[in-house]
């Protein structure tokens, strides 16, 4: 019987000895509600009345005490109501059209991000319980058909503007925010979202600058993968539980 438990010591005492002088990894999990925004070729009426929701769950897995992996799943809402952008209302819309346009739309989002912790954090971290992040990401955004598109809006150059196709792109988010601990084992997390698009179809509008050849004496694109797309702007609350710990209490980490 001794020797079950001298055994039992020195497991102990090799386990916590290994995590003298390294950092813990953890893994949290958790849900998101945010706000978003659609800048694209419409001069909305109003930006908040334009804000709609994205709902989601998020887990990130904490490789140190500055570095953080995570990954989530949502879907979001879209919605704007305003006039054509002028710049292109002038090159595309008819002398009997005002310009008035509206859009609404919903979407999915799957993603990965990295984060840069400005100081050492985690949930488990007591002595010190905020940090401001900053980090980027690559999404995968599919925006269904779902017959909400724009009807006759007075364009004389590309009918496919005046109807809604489905859309499937990718986005690279930009993001800052900050991260409090609340308790144990919950944190919670604020930020700013930017989201570049690499369509420019998300608002029903895609590549206004394609002017027809039969309509004019000239054709030409102006957007390509890098120009003239679209972006989400988005406010985002997260809630993280901690739902695994590599090595508890580690000197090397707190």
């Amino acid at each position: 019987m001794m020797r079950v438990r001298g055994l039992i010591l020195l497991l102990g005492v090799l386990w916590g000895s290994s995590c003298l002088g390294q950092n813990k990894y953890t893994i949290d999990v958790g849900g998101f509600i945010s706000t978003n925004y659609l800048l694209g070729e419409v001069n909305s009426n109003s930006i908040l009345s334009s804000q709609r929701p994205k709902l989601g769950a998020a887990a990130r897995y904490n490789m140190k005490d500055r570095y953080t992996l995570q990954g989530h799943l949502g879907v979001g809402f879209l919605f704007d109501e305003g006039i054509i952008d002028p710049n292109i209302a002038k090159m595309g819309l008819d002398n009997t059209s005002t310009g008035a346009y509206e859009y609404n739309r919903y979407y999915y989002e799957l993603g990965v991000s990295w984060d840069f912790n400005w100081k050492p954090f985690a949930v488990e971290n007591r002595f010190n319980s905020f940090t401001f992040f900053t980090g980027i990401g690559l999404n995968l955004l599919h925006f269904p058909e779902n017959g909400h598109g724009p009807q006759d809006i007075g364009y004389v150059f590309s009918p496919a503007i005046d109807g809604e196709e489905s859309v499937f792109t990718v986005g690279v988010p930009f993001k800052m925010g900050g991260k409090w601990r609340l308790s144990n084992y919950r944190s919670i997390s604020v930020s700013f979202l930017a989201q570049k698009l690499f369509s420019d179809a998300v608002d029903n509008i895609d590549d206004p600058y394609k002017i027809l050849a039969e309509e004019y004496s000239t054709s030409f694109k102006a957007n390509d993968a890098l120009h003239n797309n679209d972006w989400i702007f988005e406010l985002k609350v997260s809630l993280f539980f901690q739902v695994y710990h590599g090595c508890r209490a580690c000197p090397g980490f707190n």
